[in-house]
Order: structure tokens, then sequence, then C-alpha cells
């Protein structure tokens, strides 16, 4: 238990940090509302799934050894992102494009694949996290059950820190909603997808 709530203050500030993820799901909020912000935070949590399933198949190990293997996720990773920017730009320059408020987007599946594929698609987050759960599992203990607490931990963290966040956003929303404004800030998320993209393209590991 002492383990388990140590990982849970350590998440709870990596979760609070903004990176791809809460871009994503902020974008889908102001968007679509909460139903769109919903829709990004399952694709996220698609993500975390795949990723503990990685690490508990030995993956995240073969990842790490074959750089090969590395570099190619690494830069399909950050072209993914890359495009994600750039198509947010663009957007932001269609006068013509409208929103109608009467009827509330349902949930997309585009949006979902969207989400997993920008956390899927980061194998540093995936080495990230398969260097910081061996520091919060006791070897003395079956790994499953210990993999299972930590998994949950990880979503409802992350789905609690993500939901505050697209709630500022959707409250704040109409200021954004006036076209120059949301022109704006939809040029600095895709700024910011960029930026993300070229630290992903340009990160190394450590030897």
């Amino acid at each position: 238990m002492e383990l388990l709530l140590l990982y849970c203050g350590w998440w709870l500030l990596l979760a609070v940090t903004p990176g791809p993820a809460v871009l994503c799901v902020v974008g889908h909020a102001l968007r679509a509302g909460l139903r769109g912000a919903v829709s990004a935070i399952l694709g996220i949590t698609l993500g975390h799934v795949f990723f503990f399933v990685c690490i508990a198949l030995g993956l995240s190990a073969i990842l790490e050894s074959a750089a090969h293997v590395y570099d190619a996720l690494r830069w399909a990773g950050a072209g993914y992102l890359a495009c994600l920017g750039l198509r947010m730009i663009a957007r932001s320059f269609r006068s013509n494009e409208t929103t109608d408020s009467k009827t509330p987007p349902k949930v997309s599946t585009s949006s979902i694949l969207e989400a997993w594929a920008i956390q899927a698609t980061n194998p540093k987050a995936l080495l990230f996290m398969s260097a910081l759960l061996p520091q919060f599992i006791d070897k003395d203990r079956p790994l499953p059950p210990q993999l299972l607490a930590l998994f949950m931990a990880t979503v409802i963290i992350d789905a609690m820190v993500l939901l505050n966040y697209a709630w500022i956003a959707i409250r704040s929303g109409r200021m954004f909603r006036r076209p120059k404004v949301h022109a704006w800030f939809d040029r600095l998320l895709g700024a910011c997808m960029l930026a993300f993209a070229a630290r992903l393209a340009w990160w190394r590991r450590a030897d």
C-alpha cells in the first residue's frame, strides 16, 4: 500500500504537467464539449492499456535494445504529432467552418483513435513508464495484481486530471467561441503539437 500511494503521488505530478495528451483533450473539449473530451480521455486510457500490456510482455525491453525499431516508432510518433499540429493550424484559417451548439457531437471513433495514437506512438513515454513502474513493485509479491493496481491508479488519476483540464476549457469556452480567438487558440495548440513533435524527433535515449 505504501508503494501504491507513493506511485499515486508521483503519477499525479506527472499527470498535471501539460503534454500532448492534455492538449488533445483540451482541443476536443473546446470543439465538442464534454463528449469530445470523454472520447479523447478514452483514447488516452486505451494508450495506457497498450503501454501496460507492452511492459507485461517485456516489449519495452525489446524496444530499448533494438535501436532501429525505437527510431522507427519515434519518427512515426513525431510525424503524427506534426500532422495533427499542421491540421490544427490549417483549420484555424478556414473562416467558413462553424459549429452547431444545438446538436452536440457524439463520441467519435476517430477522436478515440486520434488520442490513442498520440499516446501509443510515443516511445519516450513507454520507456519512461517501464523504468518507473519497477520502482513501485514488490518483488516478493505476485506481479499481475500489482500491475493491475498500478494500471487502475494510472487510469483514475489521468482521467481525473484530464477531466479537470476539460472542465476548465469548457468553462472558458465562451471566450474561445469567438471566431478570431478560437482561430488563434487553434494555432497555439497546433504550434505546441509541432513543438512536442520536434522534441520527440530529437530526443535521444541515455546510453
